[in-house]
């Protein structure tokens, strides 16, 4: 969440070095900050920076730091990217990664129209582009 984020405390006890914040109101902290800026609603396209959050979290665990994910309630944006992120790497399905997720974090509900675009970025074999009929159709 954004509390979450915002707790220098929080960081330094999980060792957090990269942060990814997917809200409208977060400004980036510097080169290990990754700021999307989208609003929860269902129509809201989340779809086209799903690629780069990918990107984001690979690097970083690649460098063995650890992300910190997070919207303003932790609840659908950030849970979103997060199964994105799983399904790219472990092939799974959105129905398993938000399975995944909420076992460990039992309030995520990711909104409707993002848990299509999840649909959606597996169609597109994980790199959307708006041209592809895919991810005109999640609209």
């Amino acid at each position: 969440s954004l509390s979450a984020a915002l707790s220098a405390e929080q960081i330094k006890k999980h060792s957090i070095t990269h942060i990814l914040s997917v809200c409208s109101d977060c400004r980036s902290t510097g080169p290990k900050h990754l700021t999307i800026s989208v609003e929860d609603t269902e129509y809201e396209d989340l779809l086209i920076h799903l690629p780069k959050t990918c990107r984001f979290i690979e690097d970083a665990l690649e460098r063995g730091g650890r992300v910190l994910v997070h919207c303003v309630m932790g609840v659908s944006r950030s849970a979103t990217v997060v199964a994105a992120f799983l399904m790219k790497t472990r092939g799974t399905t959105a129905p398993e990664a938000i399975r995944h997720i909420k076992h460990r974090r039992p309030q995520i509900h990711p909104n409707y129209g993002f848990i299509k675009q999840l649909d959606a970025f597996a169609k597109c074999d994980y790199e959307p582009c708006p041209s592809h009929p895919t991810y005109r159709s999640w609209r």
